[in-house]
């Protein structure tokens, strides 16, 4: 028989000498009693668990080539998180001029404008590009008048100001526009494959890049995490397995053993060490009720 352990998760990550023992993946410790005994990997310690908490995160980043650079270590974070990634998005806001009517087109014909970074709708499969349709062209085929009918959805902050259209029957026409950025960002979830850690910096790499058009936006992620009652004693581990002894008595939180419990001494000495406590104080309690008597 071994000690009643139980895991909640896939792994943990937890520094030498503090308290804070972060999840990865998905782990989630919200039922566990405070009083349990942690036990880090095979490790011969067993560490009491103070409460167990979730804490939300939002970090802004740069991309730098294939990675995202993070201004702060982020030590919460670990290979195999999951994470989200939110990114700007830019519509069309107006429509400044026509700056070359081209020829050749015929009314109502729709254009788009060229290039760009649009997103993909996924529920239609369809490119998000800005679309225009044409209200007025003169004898030779020239733009006369045309409307924007869709502000598309672009991944990136379209600075320049002059755009070529394409579609139609015609060729040439070149518009100046303005865009903005969307009030709603884009999410997409994204798997950690590499971290590398300065002191002061955190380079991360996805199993799948980002669009290549995304150069900055923010990463999102929730962490839970244990709270100990004291520090943990043990070597700096990254993701390592865990368990916790959750079989507590009623009263004190003292951990209940099984026959042939493979370090019974650990979990008595840990008992014993609480009842010598309780001991005093009520030795002490008794002591100044007698000397209020007197």
């Amino acid at each position: 028989m071994f000690f009643k352990k139980k895991s909640y998760g896939e792994s943990i990550s937890v520094e030498e000498n503090s308290n804070i023992v972060y999840s990865n993946g998905s782990n989630s410790w919200k039922f566990i009693r405070p009083g349990s005994l942690l036990q880090v990997g095979d490790d011969v310690n067993f560490y009491q668990i103070n409460h167990s908490e979730t804490q939300d995160y939002e970090m802004a980043f740069t991309r730098v080539n294939d990675k995202i650079l993070i201004k702060n270590p982020v030590n919460e974070l670990n290979e195999n998180d999951i994470i989200s990634v939110s990114i700007k998005e830019y519509q069309l806001f107006s429509l400044t001029s026509i700056v070359d009517a081209g020829t050749g087109y015929v009314q109502n014909e729709e254009l788009q404008i060229e290039g760009g970074s649009p997103c993909v709708d996924v529920s239609t499969n369809t490119v998000q590009k800005t679309t225009f349709k044409i209200i007025e062209v003169n004898d030779e085929g020239a733009i006369l008048r045309i409307k924007p009918i869709s502000k598309g959805k672009y991944l990136s902050n379209k600075n320049i100001q002059t755009y070529d259209l394409i579609g139609g029957s015609g060729s040439g026409a070149k518009i100046s526009a303005e865009f903005e950025m969307i009030g709603q960002k884009s999410e997409i979830e994204k798997s950690i494959a590499k971290i590398e850690r300065t002191s002061s910096l955190c380079f991360v790499t996805f199993t799948n890049s980002l669009p290549e058009a995304v150069s900055e936006g923010y990463l999102k992620f929730s962490k839970s995490k244990i709270i100990l009652s004291s520090n943990y004693l043990g070597k700096s581990k990254k993701i390592v397995k865990y368990s916790i002894l959750k079989d507590l008595t009623p009263n004190y939180n003292m951990p209940l053993m099984s026959i042939d419990s493979t370090t019974p001494e650990i979990i008595f000495n840990n008992s014993i060490i609480l009842i010598d406590k309780k001991i005093a104080e009520l030795e002490k309690a008794i002591q100044i009720l007698s000397q209020n008597r007197m």
